[in-house]
């Protein structure tokens, strides 16, 4: 699979980044606390207001999209999909497109994810040149809608914060929550666009934290980062993992480090700045 990005289509990327960079982004916190879009801005470009609605009539798409799975057996599935029906008839508008996919049937490369099958196609890993690379630090969040609005311009603003676009999602596989895949785009060819994707990286874990958010995963690397932030009663979780960790492996043979929890020896040495 070829995820370059053509000549054109990196030129259009970089005049559309150092409009952004130039005009949108010092009023942006701004115009985000007053909930509006810039259309005085966008006019710039040569924005037409109904160039939107003039979009969705060519692609036949709608203003917003959701896309979500069942499974199960076939009657089941069908009983869950009306449940649904239900859900969204109140909306008004809503249209329900459905795939059925039975057992060993070819799943459509959009729907690959949904189906369990790891897939990176749909994301634009090349977004910032060089060769594209991505991080992410998704904390699991209360299925709360004003609670995830407010996530969402909050690490936006991180991430500008740091000289990144914002790549966001909301996936859930509970009715209870849902994780934010905000993914951090960057070039690994790029020593300095790295290091600050790491920097960003832990100042998303450091800020999911501070509302008491933790993560679904990480970076292996961030593995010590992540175990800091369940700070509850002085660590009282590590504490125990740490003692279970003594008692059945003192030698400190199995995983040393996995999710945070060291060996005794190793722990000391860390704790004391060494490492043996």
């Amino acid at each position: 699979m070829d995820v370059a990005l053509s000549d054109t289509q990196r030129q259009l990327r970089d005049a559309v980044r150092a409009f952004a960079a130039a005009r949108v982004r010092p009023a942006a916190a701004e115009t985000d606390r007053q909930e509006r879009f810039p259309r005085e801005v966008i006019a710039e470009l040569g924005y037409d207001p109904g160039a939107i609605e003039k979009l969705k009539k060519t692609m036949r798409i709608p203003h917003w999209g959701l896309r979500f799975g069942l499974y199960g057996p076939i009657k089941v599935v069908d009983e869950k999909f009306k449940i649904v029906q239900k859900a969204f008839s109140s909306t008004g508008n809503a249209r329900i497109a459905r795939a059925r996919y039975p057992r060993g049937a070819k799943i459509a490369p959009h729907h690959q994810a949904a189906a369990g099958i790891p897939d990176v196609e749909l994301m634009p890993l090349n977004w910032m040149g060089g060769t594209g690379a991505h991080i992410e630090c998704p904390p699991v969040v209360p299925m709360i809608g004003a609670q995830a609005y407010e996530l969402y311009r909050e690490r936006t603003a991180l991430f500008a914060s740091y000289g990144f676009d914002h790549y966001s999602g909301f996936t859930t596989t509970t009715p209870r929550t849902f994780f934010n895949t905000g993914s951090i785009i960057f070039d690994r060819s790029d020593p300095e666009m790295t290091g600050r994707a790491r920097e960003l990286s832990a100042a998303l874990i450091r800020d999911a934290a501070k509302s008491r958010l933790g993560g679904y995963r990480g970076h292996i690397s961030e593995m010590d980062l992540i175990a800091e932030q369940f700070d509850f009663n002085r660590h009282a979780a590590m504490r125990t993992y740490e003692l279970l960790k003594d008692a059945m492996d003192p030698e400190g043979i199995l995983s040393p480090g996995k999710q945070g929890i060291w060996p005794k020896a190793l722990r000391t040495a860390r704790r004391e700045g060494e490492r043996k």
